[in-house]
């Protein structure tokens, strides 16, 4: 597992720093590039074609909640859970202040400080991150399936 300071340039980037070498890259690599913004507009996406109610979202390993904000601008409430509480008090900390700095590595010992933030635009009020283990995450969809909300 990678250490939270790596998820959030997974997550918030900024791609120019974090991943410059490879933003003129082409296929697997650049599609991999801003994944969790990615899954989250692919959610979003689904949920406006399919005319899914937008009123609860599960993000299931949320890690430092990426996805969960974008999700956030269509859904009135998004829960993200991981495993980690160390990713759920980044994601919290993003959730409260709107950003975090912190260094990323860039080569060996060499560092630069980074900010991860999400996009104004978006109410992280509607966002809940909690840390759970796997048995209760397994229970909590089953639950939600076969009981409603």
């Amino acid at each position: 597992m990678l250490p939270p300071l790596q998820y959030l340039s997974l997550h918030f980037g900024p791609l120019e720093v974090a991943f410059a070498d490879y933003l003129d890259e082409i296929g697997i690599l650049s599609d991999g590039l801003d994944f969790p913004k990615k899954c989250g507009d692919l959610v979003t996406g689904w949920a406006a074609k399919t005319g899914i109610p937008t009123g609860r979202a599960l993000d299931l390993g949320c890690a430092v909640g990426r996805s969960s904000f974008e999700m956030a601008r269509v859904f009135q409430q998004v829960v993200g859970i991981d495993l980690s509480q160390t990713f759920i008090d980044m994601a919290n900390q993003v959730k409260a202040d709107g950003s975090v700095a912190y260094k990323l590595k860039v080569e060996g010992d060499i560092s630069t400080e980074v900010v991860a933030r999400i996009d104004p635009a978006i109410d992280a009020s509607r966002c809940t991150f909690l840390q759970v283990s796997v048995c209760w995450s397994v229970c909590v969809v089953f639950c939600r399936a076969t009981c409603g909300p």
